[in-house]
């Protein structure tokens, strides 16, 4: 079992030591992993003030559609609003969305959240993303919060920007916004991040 997934490929020998590999070359086939009641490995320290706030992400298809039932039994403790916030701004906005009242977790989609006390998210049931494909992220003008979509690091040195649109440099927020003339060089997950989109629109391609 591993939750990431798994990676596979195919090699064949016959009887005068001639190999065929499949895929062909390089790259392997992918197996989604099912999963639930997985932990994140990021835990999200508790406090009242705007430090507080951390970026998160969930790297799966979660089972449930509506964010209200994918965090059934996985909410942080104590009253919303009180004792803890979950928000979201929609790609290009400006104005955020609170939860109840937002939009599902999906690979590649980060949120904000603050807490009162330590939180680690908890996930309901889902399957992991493949990856024996490129995993696409479009981008509205302005500031996007995206996040890596699988269950492993990933070096931001392998985004492709196919469209050569004019991009910040990448942000993280822990307690306050990284340095933009030193933006993260790894994309983790269960972490968000934030981009700025200075085109029309465009995609990043993982």
């Amino acid at each position: 079992f591993n939750v990431p997934g798994i990676e596979y490929h195919i090699v064949a020998t016959d009887i005068n030591g001639i190999e065929a590999r499949s895929p062909v070359d390089v790259g392997f086939y992918s197996i989604n992993a099912w999963v639930s009641d997985v932990n994140s490995t990021n835990e999200v320290y508790g406090g009242s003030e705007q430090t507080a706030y951390r970026m998160i992400s969930i790297p799966l298809y979660l089972n449930s559609t509506l964010i209200v039932d994918q965090l059934v039994d996985t909410l942080p403790p104590g009253k919303m609003e009180t004792d803890w916030r979950l928000f979201r701004y929609p790609d290009g906005s400006t104005t955020p969305q609170e939860y109840p009242d937002i939009e599902p977790f999906l690979p590649g989609r980060a949120f904000w959240l603050i807490t009162v006390d330590n939180f680690v998210l908890n996930t309901s049931e889902g399957k992991t993303v493949p990856t024996d494909e490129r995993f696409r992220i479009d981008l509205n003008s302005g500031w996007n919060d995206i996040a890596n979509p699988w269950m492993f690091d990933i070096s931001w040195d392998n985004i492709e920007n196919p469209g050569n649109a004019n991009l910040s440099a990448l942000y993280t927020y822990e307690g306050q916004w990284s340095d933009p003339t030193n933006p993260p060089k790894i994309m983790e997950p269960w972490k968000g991040y934030a981009i700025k989109n200075l085109e029309s629109s465009t995609k990043l391609i993982f």
